[in-house]
């Protein structure tokens, strides 16, 4: 599935439309890297809704958050608009929602923001070298206008970081898990003000989804905390999901397993698992169709 390769400060993209006349665009960041399989799979599936898909991940190969200006999405908002896309929307899972609920919240470009297990702030810098992730010391995943985005610092260093993550896992019968060290550091740095994401700022409708069973972090209470009073949006949570709530028709026949691979929850729920993947996909479906 080719498209069109495109930069913007701080991400690489990819740039496909849809297989029909459409003026909607969602900005994709549902795979590690801009082109990789679960990107190509997000993407196809975004298409198949109806909207052109620019796929977009930070510039290195390795995941890593540092200082990412946010302003890549206002030029890649820009770089959309000017090729007829009138409507635009943001798409993530995991650190990337953080990303995109932090970018609408300063960009108003947005009339639709999708976040899958977000965080409700911003999180310290990290890296990863050579499949080792690593906390980036005095820096933040983010930033706008040249200025670091305030964050939570981690509770532990490195290589401390890593052995807590690796004893999460182990205690808990996942393949990995990092909820401890999010618990611990904002035992250590209680959320405030400052590193909050300001979704009550965001001008568009914004969809949050989540599991209590997530492992990597404690999305459900995560998104109960936001302030949503005057913000357009859906809350779509649930007991069993794990991390990985994708719609079933990303990864049809793949998500379940690699789920179970991964987490507890996924092999000792898998049909409830794949139950609230099913119910996302019908619900997203919908709201695409709408939108």
């Amino acid at each position: 599935m080719k498209g069109e390769s495109v930069a913007f400060p701080g991400y690489k993209a990819v740039y496909r439309k849809a297989g029909m006349e459409t003026d909607r665009a969602v900005i994709s960041m549902l795979g590690d890297r801009h082109d990789d399989f679960v990107a190509r799979r997000g993407a196809s599936y975004l298409m198949s809704h109806g909207c052109n898909v620019l796929s977009m991940a930070t510039e290195g190969l390795d995941y890593s958050h540092v200082d990412v200006p946010l302003e890549g999405f206002e030029e890649a908002a820009l770089w959309l608009r000017e090729r007829g896309n009138r409507k635009l929307a943001l798409a993530g899972v995991s650190t990337t929602a953080m990303v995109a609920l932090a970018a609408a919240s300063f960009i108003p470009e947005f009339s639709l923001v999708i976040a899958l297990s977000p965080s409700d702030f911003v999180m310290q810098g990290f890296t990863r070298e050579g499949g080792t992730e690593k906390p980036a010391r005095g820096k933040s995943t983010l930033s706008y206008k040249g200025k670091p985005l305030p964050y939570l610092p981690f509770a532990y260093a490195h290589p401390r970081y890593s052995e807590v993550m690796k004893e999460d896992a182990k205690e808990n019968g996942n393949l990995t898990a990092s909820r401890k060290l999010f618990e611990d550091s904002e035992r250590l740095h209680p959320v405030n003000d400052e590193i909050r994401i300001k979704v009550e700022d965001i001008k568009g409708k914004v969809v949050l989804c989540g599991a209590e069973d997530d492992a990597m972090w404690d999305t459900v209470r995560y998104i109960e905390r936001m302030r949503l009073r005057n913000v357009n949006a859906e809350c779509w949570t649930y007991r069993h999901g794990t991390h990985f709530v994708y719609p079933e028709g990303i990864l049809p026949h793949l998500v379940g397993p690699f789920t179970a691979l991964v987490f507890k929850a996924g092999r000792t729920y898998y049909k409830e698992c794949r139950e609230t993947r099913l119910d996302i996909d019908r619900r997203l479906s919908s709201l695409l169709e709408a939108w």
